[in-house]
């Protein structure tokens, strides 16, 4: 009886995909670029996220990649929050791209190949970038396409950050008959901070008054949108201090991102009448904002006078 001997070839990939994945905080409003290389054999890159574990295959030549697609916390986008760019141009959809990486060794990266991350203060948020990839060698062999997924993950800063300070404006307003001034501003806080603010009124005469700090219900022009007030603003010989929790909205009329609060700050006086009605009255408010551990990162002054009749 013969014998016969049956061979069985395995097919074996020449390449095989690696984990990919990038932790940021949420410090400040920053671009962030990453390099793009082939095969990881380096120990330590932290500027260059690599494509391949291992590449066994013959010469590489080129790298073919299509099927691109973006995701943020779980939901597809076409915005710019999180792209892969090759010559500055964002990849998408299922269009191909092919580029040469003859030139580029292990541990090098490819040229014109970024990813690039706009990052904003205070955000907290994932960010998925997926998209099928070959290598073809210089004899024209290239194997089935490999899916493989690039997450960032933007986290909450974990050291002291200031609250930033834009969109810095004033307007006017009537006040019994007078013209006061309002001071708008957005103040926009690490996700889970809480606002902190002091103010401090000088009153120099007598008469009454009206000084708050109040919350835009959602985004807008300035002064076109409800208000909510957040502090009411009192006769005080010192500072006064208030923290307001931005998560936990004064009115259920609020709208999200909780983080970013439209603040409208003002001081108006009333005319005073009868007996004193011959006498000046006016204030002057110093309205700070401050970060967590009490240092002043923007000023308010308000200073408002009525004279007598």
């Amino acid at each position: 009886m013969a014998t016969f001997t049956n061979k069985i070839n395995k097919y074996v990939r020449s390449y095989t995909d690696t984990i990919k994945g990038i932790v940021e905080e949420s410090c400040s409003v920053v671009t962030k670029t990453y390099q793009v290389g082939v095969v990881d054999t380096i120990p330590v890159t932290p500027s260059i996220i690599f494509l391949l574990k291992d590449y066994i295959g013959g010469t590489k030549k080129w790298l073919h990649i299509k099927n691109v697609s973006y995701k943020l916390n779980g939901v597809t986008v076409t915005n710019g929050v999180f792209t892969l760019k090759y010559n500055s141009i964002v990849l998408a959809g299922p269009s191909l791209t092919s580029i040469d990486i003859s030139g580029v060794s292990g541990g090098g990266s490819i040229p014109l190949l970024q990813l690039v991350a706009d990052i904003s203060y205070g955000e907290v948020n994932s960010r998925v970038i997926t998209f099928d990839y070959a290598i073809e060698d210089t004899l024209g062999n290239i194997e089935q396409y490999l899916t493989t997924t690039i997450s960032l993950a933007t986290i909450q800063c974990t050291t002291l950050s200031n609250p930033v300070i834009t969109n810095i404006t004033t307007n006017t307003h009537d006040c019994g008959s007078f013209i006061a001034t309002s001071h708008f501003l957005t103040v926009t806080l690490a996700e889970g901070d809480k606002l902190y603010t002091r103010y401090k009124n000088t009153v120099r005469g007598l008469g009454t008054f009206a000084g708050y700090a109040m919350r835009q219900a959602s985004p807008g022009v300035a002064g076109t949108n409800p208000y909510t007030v957040i502090t009411s603003m009192v006769a005080s010989d010192g500072y006064k201090f208030n923290t307001y929790n931005p998560i936990v909205p004064f009115s259920s009329a609020h709208t999200p991102p909780w983080n970013i609060v439209h603040l409208r700050i003002y001081l108006c006086l009333n005319r005073m009448y009868g007996d004193n009605a011959s006498l000046a009255n006016s204030h002057t408010v110093e309205f700070d904002i401050l970060n967590s551990a009490g240092t002043v990162i923007h000023t308010v002054t308000l200073i408002e006078s009525r004279p007598g009749i």
